[in-house]
C-alpha cells in the first residue's frame, strides 16, 4: 500500500468525468510514474490506464453518451473499488446557496456566540467535521489554553450535529446529475462502489437511504489520513491498490487517495476551485 503512484484527473462535468475531452494542458500521472500530457489541440485520448499497455477493451460510459462516441474515455480494465466522496461529489449538497456542511458549523458556533465566515470554511470541507471544528477553535483560543479548547470543541460539534440533522431533515435531497447511473455501471462491469465521507456513518447511511442509491458499503473518512480507503479496500477484498479508484471534489479528497497511493480523480462540482486542486495534485 502506497507504492503505486495517484492519477490526478480534473474534469467538468462530474456526470462525464471520463470523456477525452478535459481541461486543457492536462497531466495524467501513470502508476508507473511516467507522465503523459495533452494539450486542447491534441485529439488524443488520455487512457486511465499504465503507459506502454494496449488499451482495455471495457469501457464505462458516461450516461450521457453513446456507445459510438469517441469522446469516451476507458478505465483501468481490472478496475475492483471505487471510493466515491459524498457531499460536493455525489450529492448536490447546495441549500439555499450554501453547502450544507458549512450552514451547519456556522450555525453550530453561532449558538455558542462565534462568528465564522464561509471563506475560513471552504478550505476545510471534506475534513473530518469534528477535526474541522476543533481546528477553528484552536484558531480562536490558541494552543496554549488546550482544556478550553477541547470544551468549546466538544461543545460546537454537538450542535453542529444537531444542526445538521435539522438540515438532512428540512432541506430536499438530490444526487449530482448522473450519479446513480454512474453507480450502476462500475458495479455492472464487477466494480464495487462505497461512499466515504467526513461525516459519522449514521449520517451517510442516511443520505444513501434517502437517496435510494445502491451502494457497496461506508465508510467515515479522517482526511487526509487514508485508513478509510484501506478499509474501503479490506471490505472489497483487494490487495492490489492498482485496482482501486478514488473520487473527490477537495483537495483532502486529492491527498488522501495519494497517501493511499490509489489512482485519484478529482471533480470541479465542489467549492474548492481547480487551482487549489491542481495544486494538491
Amino acid at each position: 500500500r502506497g507504492v503505486a503512484l495517484p492519477l490526478l484527473v480534473l474534469v467538468v462535468p462530474w456526470q462525464a468525468w471520463w470523456r477525452s475531452n478535459y481541461l486543457s494542458d492536462r497531466k495524467v500521472v501513470q502508476p508507473r510514474g511516467e507522465e503523459v500530457s495533452a494539450s486542447e489541440d491534441d485529439d488524443t485520448t488520455v487512457p486511465l490506464h499504465q503507459v506502454g499497455e494496449d488499451p482495455p477493451e471495457s469501457e464505462v460510459l458516461s450516461p450521457d453518451l453513446q456507445e459510438d462516441d469517441s469522446r469516451t474515455m476507458p478505465l483501468p480494465a481490472d478496475l475492483r473499488l471505487v471510493v466515491f466522496d459524498l457531499a460536493g461529489t455525489t450529492l448536490d449538497d447546495i441549500v439555499d446557496g450554501q453547502p450544507i456542511a458549512i450552514a451547519a458549523i456556522q450555525r453550530a458556533f453561532a449558538r455558542v456566540g462565534i462568528e465564522v465566515s464561509t471563506a475560513e470554511l471552504t478550505p476545510l470541507r471534506g475534513v473530518e467535521k469534528r477535526e474541522a471544528i476543533r481546528k477553528l477553535c484552536l484558531e480562536r483560543i490558541g494552543s496554549d489554553r488546550k482544556a478550553d479548547v477541547d470544551e468549546l470543541a466538544a461543545m460546537v460539534s454537538n450542535h453542529f450535529s444537531d444542526a445538521l440533522s435539522e438540515g438532512l431533515q428540512q432541506g430536499h435531497l438530490r444526487e449530482v446529475p448522473g450519479t446513480s447511473a454512474v453507480f450502476q455501471a462500475l458495479r455492472a462491469r464487477g466494480a464495487r462502489v462505497i461512499i466515504s465521507s467526513g461525516f459519522e456513518e449514521a449520517v451517510i447511511r442516511n443520505v444513501i437511504a434517502r437517496l435510494d442509491w445502491e451502494v457497496d458499503g461506508v465508510v467515515a473518512a479522517r482526511r487526509p489520513r487514508p485508513d478509510a480507503i484501506f478499509k474501503a479496500i479490506s471490505m472489497a477484498d483487494i490487495d492490489n491498490v492498482g485496482q482501486v479508484l478514488k473520487v473527490g471534489d477537495t483537495v483532502v479528497d486529492i491527498e488522501e487517495g495519494r497517501n493511499a497511493g490509489v489512482w485519484t480523480a478529482a471533480v470541479l462540482t465542489g467549492t474548492q476551485g481547480e487551482a487549489a486542486l491542481r495544486g494538491a495534485g
